[in-house]
């Protein structure tokens, strides 16, 4: 004689979340990995945007005489480019490969303080808008 017992249920499995929890849990998340994560995606968003840029600068120099942009702004996309892929892009993927990596390879407690996360994650992003701002003459 065998005795059924009902199939454990996984609750957290069994729960549908909206994108919107979805977005939040990895945006109040401390957990190193998804910051590590977060600081990767971050750095290839404004690798799109330096690539634009590149874009925008090489299509200029494709034929003599052609004027897509004005000297002036050239000149900006030229420095934003090196700006963007320096400060942007490059720093945010070593920052995420090593907040991914090193908490892993030493055995360190997995979790970042808050006010930390916040901190290092948010100063690309809010240090990339005052730099993409239009400046009028």
């Amino acid at each position: 004689m065998s005795v059924h017992a009902p199939p454990l249920a996984n609750t957290k499995a069994m729960t549908r979340h909206t994108w919107l929890e979805h977005a939040h849990e990895w945006v109040v998340t401390v957990a190193h990995k998804r910051l590590g994560i977060m600081y990767v995606v971050s750095g290839l968003v404004f690798f799109v945007i330096a690539g634009l840029e590149a874009s925008l600068m090489r299509l200029q120099l494709a034929w003599p005489g052609l004027h897509i942009v004005p000297p002036e702004t050239f000149n900006r996309l030229f420095t934003m480019h090196g700006t963007s892929m320096v400060f942007l892009v490059g720093i945010p993927i070593v920052f995420g490969f090593g907040n991914y990596l090193v908490p892993l390879m030493i055995g360190a407690r997995p979790r970042l303080p808050p006010a930390e996360r916040l901190r290092l994650l948010d100063l690309p992003v809010r240090g990339a808008a005052p730099a993409f701002q239009l400046q009028r003459r």
